[in-house]
């Protein structure tokens, strides 16, 4: 699984990500297909945290085993005007690449500034809504483009554990401002905050794991 943690500090966006990619794997008959053996979990290195110079930063979470390669090719490929651009461009990758029938998630992170200093948040994705607000009944699967920018702290990575970890770190700030009191201290607390946050969830879930990558964008 993923663990993404974006928070908007006043003097910078911090983009945080892990790097591991879990693959379940079932041995196959390769003229049958009938399962052979039993299932196993394997776990690799990925990227999900991609800088684009001059524009900001891209983190993905979901399923990474069908597009997560070709991401950064894309975003290597592509030349954005500006964030929002960039936004609408992963928008477009997302319908072009994604297999609707698949039903599995996958998003995006989008952090920067406009050219008025403004800085900038998305989330774009290919899934369901998720929160208390939601209705289970009428929840399709969508493409979305969210701007929360008016967000301090940002978060995807559907995973029990995860969402354990985190409905602590929103306990926390209902009781006692814990990511506002964060974003208003000096950056470099705010970075300690979103690295201590992942290594801390890679010790609750081996899912979660292998390197953590920042990114600090600033205007």
């Amino acid at each position: 699984m993923t663990l993404l943690l974006s928070l908007i500090h006043p003097q910078a966006i911090i983009m945080a990500a892990d790097s591991r990619l879990t693959t379940t794997l079932t041995p196959a008959d390769p003229v049958t297909l009938e399962k052979m053996g039993d299932t196993r979990i394997e776990y690799q290195k990925t990227n999900k945290l991609f800088e684009v110079t001059g524009v900001g930063c891209v983190t993905m979470w979901g399923d990474l085993t069908r597009v997560g390669l070709k991401v950064g090719q894309f975003l290597q490929s592509t030349r954005p005007a500006d964030v929002d651009d960039l936004a609408e461009k992963l928008l477009t990758y997302l319908k072009e690449q994604i297999d609707q029938s698949s039903n599995e998630d996958i998003g995006f992170h989008i952090g920067g500034y406009r050219s008025d200093g403004k800085q900038v948040l998305f989330h774009v994705f290919y899934g369901r809504d998720v929160g208390p607000g939601v209705d289970p009944k009428n929840n399709p699967y969508k493409f979305e483009k969210y701007d929360h920018s008016d967000f301090l702290a940002l978060y995807n990575g559907v995973h029990e554990i995860a969402d354990i970890f985190i409905d602590f770190l929103l306990s926390l700030e209902r009781e006692v401002g814990m990511v506002k009191w964060i974003t208003q201290h000096p950056l470099e607390k705010a970075i300690n905050f979103a690295d201590f946050i992942l290594r801390y969830a890679t010790k609750l879930d081996q899912t979660i794991g292998d390197d953590i990558k920042i990114a600090v964008i600033s205007s």
